[in-house]
């Protein structure tokens, strides 16, 4: 096990092999994935000056003045999410007000097609991580707080078919243009996780070992457990983050076992096809 973990960055190598070796011993039958989408699976700067998120997909089809009140919005919730300040109330009040943008908006369905297809890309070796969870027969599960309806259209794109994928899910009308959203979907980052999905909880009980992928201090909490998950974030910090202090790293590994520098899958795919 202790060839795998010099693929990562890990503080407590005791704790990590612990996990791990309970992994191995249990086998993959035992094991499930489950994996944010916006920024983990998609990397940062694929496309010059824009993260490549669900949610900048959409935003490249608002009006200016629409544009402005998305970044109110953001100004005014984003830093309580970085400081870890925000309330369950503050993140229903951010996605929902961004989705009434989007619905005023009008955006077009085919706009989102095209803009995906053309511009949205895939970060290193996540392709390669799919196909051996395949082969592996090793279910896994997209958890996101962006949006359903772009991240299907992503998953087409690169051919890549979760067992699974929970998120906001749009409404359009007779035109293709935005209407709503299902109230249901709504996925933020206090309700993206496993627990409460019913969607999910066969494969929780059938499969109870966990790799957990996310790249934020909160994608930590979409599974419960901790003898049975072994958490993975992605270092790839985003432009406004918190700046990547001794203290922000000690806080990610009280959070995380393992952490990938690279930006790249790799070291999850080597994982994966040891099984």
């Amino acid at each position: 096990m202790e060839k795998f973990l010099k693929e990562f960055s890990c503080r407590n190598k005791k704790r990590s092999l612990e996990k791990m070796e309970k992994f191995w011993k249990e086998g993959r039958e035992k094991i499930h994935i489950i994996t944010d989408f916006d920024l983990t699976l998609t990397p940062r700067d694929s496309r010059p000056g824009q993260d490549s998120s669900t949610w900048g997909i959409l935003e490249n089809y608002l009006p200016e003045a629409a544009i402005e009140k998305i970044k109110k919005l953001y100004e005014k919730y984003r830093p309580l999410e970085v400081q870890g300040e925000m309330t369950v109330a503050d993140a229903v009040d951010w996605y929902e007000g961004a989705l009434e943008i989007y619905k005023r908006s009008g955006i077009k369905w085919a706009d989102i097609v095209h803009d995906v297809e053309e511009k949205m890309s895939i970060r290193p070796y996540v392709k390669d991580f799919f196909n051996a969870c395949e082969e592996k027969e090793i279910p896994t599960i997209i958890i996101s707080a962006g949006v359903k309806d772009v991240i299907e259209i992503w998953c087409r794109k690169f051919g890549i078919i979760p067992a699974v994928l929970l998120s906001t899910d749009l409404l359009f009308n007779s035109e293709g243009r935005i209407r709503g959203w299902e109230k249901d979907s709504l996925i933020h980052i206090f309700n993206k996780k496993e627990k409460g999905h019913k969607e999910i909880s066969g494969v929780r009980q059938s499969r109870p070992n966990i790799i957990l992928i996310g790249d934020t201090l909160y994608d930590a909490a979409m599974a419960d457990g901790d003898d049975n998950v072994l958490r993975v974030i992605i270092d790839d910090p985003r432009k406004d983050d918190a700046s990547r202090s001794q203290s922000f790293y000690d806080n990610v590994f009280q959070k995380f076992d393992l952490m990938i520098e690279d930006k790249s899958f790799f070291p999850l795919v080597k994982m994966i096809r040891s099984f």
